[in-house]
């Protein structure tokens, strides 16, 4: 499997003003300070965070496509809507969704959040802060044209809006 960017996931990537590079194996997305560099190993996509020339580690490490697409658009996802205008979409807050839950492996040195698909238990993605692990966990049970609208609309529906209500209960 090698990485790569679903063209809708670099449009929204390119129109939140950050930049899109494809390189053997992968690909890397950039801001001003930080770039997301993700590539292939043996199967495994790893999105390695590099800031100011130095690796901060893996942010997201995963065996599914569908799953690292989700992940750049809840990275690039309130760049996007500042560019627009839309305002901040809180994301985070949530540690279950349908059909996925977010699981600690217990270690407080180097925190590493998994989610876990219920269904049948595999880990779909690891190596992840709190946070993110929050933000993508609730955009799993969607499609990725779901996760797309939802990052375009003022509400954040159908993705973030339905976690609102999930949060309530």
């Amino acid at each position: 499997m090698t990485a790569r960017l679903d063209p809708r996931v670099a449009d929204l990537v390119r129109d939140a003003g950050q930049r899109v590079r494809e390189h053997e194996g992968g690909f890397t997305i950039s801001t001003s300070d930080v770039r997301k560099v993700v590539t292939d190993v043996e199967g495994t996509l790893s999105v390695e965070a590099i800031e100011r020339g130095v690796s901060n580690g893996f942010d997201l490490l995963t065996q599914s496509d569908d799953v690292l697409q989700r992940y750049v658009v809840t990275w690039v996802l309130n760049g996007w809507r500042s560019e627009q205008g839309l305002g901040f979409l809180p994301t985070a807050g949530t540690r279950q969704a349908p059909g996925y839950v977010v699981v600690d492996d217990g270690d407080a040195v180097t925190p590493d959040n998994q989610i876990r698909r219920l269904s049948d238990g595999v880990i779909v993605a690891r190596r992840m802060a709190d946070v993110d692990a929050e933000a993508l966990v609730v955009a799993l049970p969607h499609s990725l044209d779901d996760v797309l609208a939802a990052a375009r609309d003022r509400d954040g529906a159908p993705v973030w809006a339905k976690a609102r209500r999930w949060l309530r209960r």
